[in-house]
């Protein structure tokens, strides 16, 4: 399809009642052709037109010719004034001959009698043209109906759920300093992008701002290339969680009326926020090129373990923020942003007349229809941008400007590389502008059992809350981080992660709504498949703050369906259980398994002490010395996360273990003497149980991990005082 000042063609054929395709859109009534759901104007190109000689007039054998593709005529040939055509102008420029050519590219041109066209309401409307006289069709000749709508209607980002949401304006006192500055522009950013010919401008809008903020926080340079096809493809289509939390989760997509490819569904800014958070993304260009868009499957290993960066934060700014905004701007390098990207007048049913124009000779656009179908960036400002720059008869009430840069290639033909776009643009108003923090670390691995990007509940508190909700950590990794989205401003946020011996925290305060990772201050490290319990304390001064969640269920656009199950054991909020899934994630690192030893036990056969000792020449001394080695009584640490002290007692000659700070502390005042960490011991694994002889000088503590030795020397006198420590084995 092609952009005729601000209108699309589409055509259909009618043989003998039968819907004939041109460029293969399927369409069962004329009125009925369905729309894109993404723009196309600027993006899409007709095939080029075979080479061959005309045919003879048509008879009526070959009217039932099967019509593939047609030639329509260039833009150009559309093209009248700057200002808004009227539809008497618009018709009077249709061709009066098409050309088409048949499945064997025979050559065919169709004289037009007459255009019988649908408006945007499904009204049949037929036009004469006013090309003059001396041309005639027969009957049998089919009618070529023509689509005829405002490119609005080819709505950019079919995905709308949840797209009606603003971010709240925050009670702000640290973000003032750009304000000041009346004209503003980012120019250290990479090459401009081009989405040809995919509907694909969420991604590219999203990952955009990432690449700007790598950059602006100096990660990067000018070159930062990362896949927007990535985030588009796996938001498409499932993929394996490494972590086992996604059951139950699903996306299903399917093609129809019209719909060629999964990449023009479209998507939004919760879309690519939301996967970006649980680590789909972001990945190197070069890793998933924008080529690979046409392969019907990619391999699973791009969606989470081929990232590049990794996003940290997504802040929702509601777009009337301007002061907001261009704080953002300041501090991130720029921010995705939506806007409609018609050129045109629409009319709603009820007569409300909305009007979307782009003034190309001073690059500057304003619509005041406040639904968005694309998106772009935001990469400066200039308050002083007269309102006179934007179309006559369709201007904003006042001054002022945002430099938005495009995707749809640097020297595109509409709405180039970088253009104005009024702060008082409907669309954008009524939408939210979107800064991520990005980091070039990448954690290992993310678990969360919230992963589909709509179904989302809010749970609000008052002033202060209170969200826990439980994950199991694989052996060997490190918690460093949890992240989750919530809806309030000016937030301060506790994390506390425990593994219910140790608990790590962190704390930050936010500035807007959207998605936050709070850093622990020390890492909390997990040796065995552990269930660790993450608490998120939440207060604030102004109004309450909103916990989101996924809901259990179905979110069905038109041509994509995601299930969201109850993947995880539910979470709490107050000490109230949801049967759902916080939409809250940890991030670990991979931890080096500790390097182990041997623990050697000796026997003492005159005081009938046993001795534990890591060390080997100790060992062989206490062999010549009389002592018995009895073999390795287990195998613990070399280094590790719990001391065991060894103590001496010079009077009785008895030696003691323990991972007592405090007891070591006691026994040093009795007179024992402290002969440092005699081995590591682990916070959980086999049990090592302490039993006390009281009727012993020496050898008065023993430990085992067998429970017949424990349970027979209990039977011989011996009292049981628990768990001494845990070893590997």
């Amino acid at each position: 399809m092609k952009k005729y000042n601000g209108l699309l063609l589409s055509a259909i054929l009618l043989f003998n009642g039968m819907n004939i395709p041109v460029l293969a859109e399927e369409s069962e009534e004329p009125e009925a052709v369905e729309e894109v759901a993404e723009e196309t104007a600027g993006t899409l190109t007709e095939e080029e037109a075979p080479a061959g000689e005309e045919t003879e007039e048509l008879t009526e054998k070959e009217v039932f010719v099967k019509i593939v593709r047609f030639d329509f005529p260039e833009e150009n040939d559309f093209y009248i004034n700057e200002e808004t055509p009227t539809e008497e102008e618009i018709i009077a420029k249709f061709p009066m001959t098409l050309t088409g050519y048949s499945e064997e590219d025979q050559k065919v041109e169709i004289d037009v009698k007459k255009w019988e066209c649908v408006d945007e309401d499904g009204i049949q409307k037929i036009y004469e043209p006013v090309f003059g006289s001396g041309y005639a069709i027969s009957g049998e000749i089919p009618l070529l109906f023509i689509h005829l709508e405002d490119e609005f209607e080819f709505v950019e980002g079919e995905l709308d759920l949840g797209a009606d949401y603003e971010a709240a304006i925050p009670n702000r006192e640290d973000l003032q300093h750009a304000a000041t500055e009346k004209y503003y522009r980012n120019t250290n950013l990479p090459v401009v992008r081009n989405q040809s010919p995919y509907g694909t401008c969420w991604s590219f809008a999203n990952i955009g701002a990432i690449e700007a903020d790598l950059i602006a926080s100096k990660q990067a340079d000018q070159t930062v290339d990362l896949s927007e096809l990535q985030l588009a493809y796996f938001a498409m289509h499932n993929y394996s969680d490494p972590k086992g939390n996604h059951t139950g989760d699903s996306v299903k997509y399917s093609l129809f009326d019209g719909m060629d490819h999964y990449l023009n569904i479209g998507g939004n800014q919760f879309l690519a926020s939301r996967y970006l958070t649980d680590m789909v993304g972001a990945a190197a260009e070069t890793t998933v090129p924008y080529s690979m868009a046409n392969q019907e499957k990619l391999d699973e290993k791009f969606a989470v373990s081929s990232n590049a960066v990794q996003v940290k934060a997504a802040y929702f700014i509601n777009a009337k923020d301007i002061e907001g905004v261009k704080e953002a701007i300041k501090e991130h390098g720029g921010v995705s942003a939506c806007m409609n990207a018609s050129d045109g007048v629409k009319i709603e049913p009820d007569g409300t007349r909305y009007e979307m124009h782009y003034n190309e000779k001073t690059n500057a656009y304003y619509g005041n229809y406040p639904r968005s179908n694309h998106e772009i960036m935001l990469v400066g400002w200039d308050d002083s941008f007269a309102k006179e720059n934007f179309t006559q008869g369709c201007r904003p009430a006042h001054d002022g400007a945002w430099i938005a840069r495009n995707s749809w290639g640097k020297n595109s033909d509409c709405f180039s590389g970088y253009f104005y776009l009024s702060y008082e643009d409907e669309a954008l108003i009524n939408s939210n502008a979107v800064a991520y923090d990005a980091d070039a670390s990448v954690n290992d691995y993310c678990y969360s059992y919230a992963s589909v990007p709509f179904e989302v509940s809010e749970i609000k508190v008052d002033k202060h809350g209170v969200a826990e909700q439980t994950f199991v950590i694989s052996a060997n990794e490190t918690i460093e981080s949890v992240g989750l989205e919530l809806n309030g401003t000016d937030v301060n946020l506790t994390a506390e992660v425990s593994d219910g011996t140790t608990t790590a925290s962190g704390k930050l305060k936010t500035s807007f709504e959207g998605y936050y990772t709070i850093k622990l201050d020390r890492p909390l490290t997990v040796r065995k498949d552990t269930e660790v319990t993450v608490r998120i304390i939440a207060d604030c001064k102004y109004g309450g703050v909103e916990f989101l969640a996924e809901e259990p269920g179905k979110a069905v656009s038109k041509y994509v369906t995601y299930t969201a199950a109850k993947s995880g054991p539910g979470f709490t909020v107050n000490g109230t259980k949801y049967e759902k899934d916080l939409i809250l994630r940890v991030y670990t690192n991979k931890a080096e398994p500790l390097p182990e030893a041997e623990l050697y036990r000796m026997y003492n056969p005159n005081t009938g002490e046993h001795f534990f000792t890591a060390n080997a020449k100790e060992r062989d001394i206490l062999k010549e010395a009389g002592w018995k080695y009895e073999g390795v009584a287990f195998h613990t640490y070399q280094t590790g996360e719990v001391p065991v002290y060894r103590l001496y007692n010079p009077v009785a000659g008895d030696h003691h273990y323990t991972t007592s700070e405090a007891e070591a502390e006691n026994l040093k005042k009795a007179g024992w003497s402290q002969e440092g960490i005699a081995f590591y011991a682990n916070k959980s694994g086999v049990a090592m149980y302490r039993l006390y002889n009281p009727n012993a000088e020496t050898g008065a503590h023993h430990y085992t991990s067998s429970k017949e030795e424990k349970e027979m020397l209990e039977k011989a006198g011996w009292k049981y005082e628990g768990i001494g420590f845990y070893v590997t084995r």
